[in-house]
């Protein structure tokens, strides 16, 4: 997908169902649905913002757009390690200009034959709220990321 850093993700396709952005955040792989995607970057010059919310990192300015950028391991409750280059990926959404840090994009992917399993009744509650479903690939498991669910669980917090 390195072709595609810091350009706008197009498709000719109207139907995005079965296609995903796959990203690595500390060891797990996960997709996002490739309708949800608009941008793939490396963040730069970013600008913490005070009282936000943890996990907001700051926002940025891409090509005369104020992105929020969002850290996902605080959203899963995951240790953050160090990444050398963290990566973004560039949501749509209809009130601002967001995007999520993950360690690294993938390709994107369309797996044959798959579908997506409900999420484990096991998994972490978080995890349960913001994940759509698993995909079983040939070597490992793909959780199916919500970029929507991430965002309303921050609303109820905020709520509360």
């Amino acid at each position: 997908m390195k072709d595609v850093i810091g350009e706008t993700i197009e498709s000719q396709h109207e139907d995005y169902d079965g296609e995903y952005v796959t990203v690595l955040i500390q060891g797990q792989l996960f997709g996002l649905p490739i309708g949800d995607v608009e941008d793939v970057f490396e963040p730069q010059m970013v600008t913490s913002v005070p009282l936000s919310p943890k996990e907001v990192v700051g926002v940025l300015n891409l090509r005369g757009r104020l992105v929020t950028l969002v850290d996902v391991c605080v959203k899963l409750g995951i240790d953050q390690i160090t990444v050398e280059k963290p990566m973004a990926i560039g949501l749509r959404r209809d009130e601002g200009a967001y995007a999520l840090m993950v360690d690294e994009v993938g390709d994107v992917i369309r797996p044959d034959g798959s579908s997506v399993e409900p999420v484990p009744s096991h998994l972490d509650q978080v995890w349960k709220q913001v994940c759509t479903g698993v995909l079983q690939l040939e070597d490992q498991l793909m959780m199916v990321l919500d970029p929507e669910c991430i965002f309303e669980s921050e609303r109820e917090n905020r709520a509360a």
